[in-house]
């Protein structure tokens, strides 16, 4: 239980394992993804654990949404130690086969590629690191 009393704030659905072994030490988690389904279950798991955890739908690519995350994580927890930026995908969102290769792809596809992989992470990490550079605790993951 090395992280009782952290709250980490794990994004997509590949963080889904991530937020197993966060429960484990004692993390609450606010799990943040697309698909609330997915969401949803990995958040029953956190709640078996007798963790906290919450749901909320948000898409990365978008700034505002990315920013509403952390507001939203820091008016139900308090605080933020851990950011673990895993969403992520490689065209499946838009229905393409899974590695498609580069020279297939149309610039609209790279540019949503481009948004999920990249944009995300630095729209999380500007939004959260005043929090976390005022706590002096931080650690992102990605």
């Amino acid at each position: 239980m090395r992280l009782q009393e952290t709250v980490a704030v794990v994004t997509g659905g590949m963080g889904s394992g991530i937020c197993d072994c966060l429960t484990r030490e004692g993390a609450d988690i606010f799990v943040t993804d697309l698909d609330l389904g997915r969401a949803g279950e990995t958040v029953e798991r956190i709640e078996q654990a007798s963790r906290r955890g919450i749901v909320h739908q948000a898409d990365v690519t978008s700034k505002a949404d990315c920013q509403a995350i952390v507001d939203t994580a820091l008016s139900a927890f308090g605080h933020i130690d851990i950011l673990v930026n895993k969403a992520g995908h490689f065209g499946e969102r838009l229905g393409l086969p899974l590695g498609l290769p580069l020279m297939n792809q149309t610039e609209a596809q790279w540019d949503d590629n481009y948004a999920v992989n990249v944009k995300d992470p630095f729209f999380l990490c500007k939004a959260i690191a005043p929090h976390m550079i005022e706590r002096r605790r931080p650690a992102v993951l990605s």
